[in-house]
């Protein structure tokens, strides 16, 4: 079609244009016009993954795939540090604390439960109780929940509950007249319910401490762990984690063994502009929560951390930012200790 006749198309009606692209489509075409258009100009995408696979598993070089055709290839450097492999003496101490990890995650699970269950039934049953007491979760696995409590009678609550603190058996009995009864089947189930999760919490509890005296017992003789027991704030179950969970000799500096611990902040950046800077959630999730719990006993003694702790308040940070910023300043001590093993010397 000549520039000509385009022009006269593009002015034409509507229904000019059509006849006009059906009169083309119907003319004789030259070789050269069929050859375009029986080729695509773009190939298929099952065309582009065949290409880029090669017709044997040979052709691979070290099984390393193109970024074209997979993902791409992660150095052996970046693998994650939850991988890395702890001494051969160290190995059933590493499965025994692994199995307690797994019973203390139960056990709180099954305390939130039966909270949620009281909280139902007698909200200020559940808020003068102790859950996790050894004199609470005997009464309730051999009664159970508060209705039933009260079936029973005073005189077998006084007999069950002679190991509880003074005065807190007396106030928990008096909260069972401050809630409306539920239904029948509702106390039935409360009561079926009550004593399966406090026998669960009891046999978890004994287990927990059993297989802690365990893996200190594996522990116990390496001197890198009776070191770390010297540094402020760190006691028997986090100087295990540590010493199970980190080789020292991975670690160029403290800067990379927080980076692993997730005590360092995370930053957001856009160019050459940061957006923000937040809490990293990244790293050893457990051996992140040991070394922040244990460093609020820190922040409510004296010392230096306590002079830190304050410090970091006076600057406006937030409670939880300054404990981890108190947990990072420690990390300095206990990356010292575990490359010297030689005790904290304050």
């Amino acid at each position: 079609m000549s520039s000509v006749e385009k022009a006269g198309a593009s002015k034409a009606s509507p229904c000019s244009r059509i006849r006009l692209k059906a009169a083309n489509r119907n003319a004789p075409q030259t070789a050269d016009e069929k050859s375009r258009r029986s080729t695509p100009s773009r190939t298929s995408p099952a065309a582009r993954a065949r290409s880029s696979w090669p017709s044997t598993m040979d052709e691979i070089p070290s099984m390393r795939v193109s970024r074209r055709s997979m993902a791409p290839v992660v150095p052996a450097s970046s693998v994650a540090r939850a991988t890395m492999t702890v001494p051969p003496r160290f190995e059933g101490a590493r499965r025994l604390e692994a199995q307690r990890c797994d019973l203390l995650r139960d056990r709180t699970h099954c305390v939130n439960r039966l909270r949620a269950l009281l909280l139902e039934s007698n909200p200020a049953f559940e808020r003068e109780l102790d859950c996790e007491a050894a004199w609470a979760l005997s009464l309730m696995s051999r009664v159970g929940g508060p209705w039933q409590t009260l079936d029973a009678g005073r005189r077998r609550w006084a007999a069950l509950t002679r190991d509880a603190p003074r005065g807190a058996a007396d106030r928990l009995w008096a909260t069972l007249s401050l809630a409306t009864r539920p239904t029948d089947p509702q106390v039935r189930a409360e009561a079926t319910l009550v004593r399966v999760l406090a026998s669960r919490i009891a046999e978890d509890t004994a287990l927990v401490a059993e297989l802690a005296a365990l893996v200190e017992a594996e522990v116990g003789g390496d001197e890198t762990y009776r070191c770390l027991l010297t540094v402020p704030g760190v006691g028997p179950r986090t100087a295990a984690q540590l010493v199970l969970s980190v080789d020292i000799s991975d670690f160029e500096d403290h800067d990379h063994l927080a980076s692993y611990c997730g005590l360092v902040p995370r930053n957001r950046q856009s160019g050459t502009s940061p957006d923000s800077v937040s809490s990293s959630r990244q790293g050893n999730k457990q051996l992140k929560n040991l070394l922040i719990f244990s460093c609020s006993c820190l922040a409510r003694g004296s010392g230096y951390y306590r002079e830190y702790y304050e410090r970091c308040r006076d600057r406006g940070m937030p409670y939880k930012a300054a404990i981890k910023a108190v947990a990072r300043k420690r990390l300095k001590v206990i990356y010292a200790v575990m490359r010297d093993v030689r005790p904290y010397v304050a």
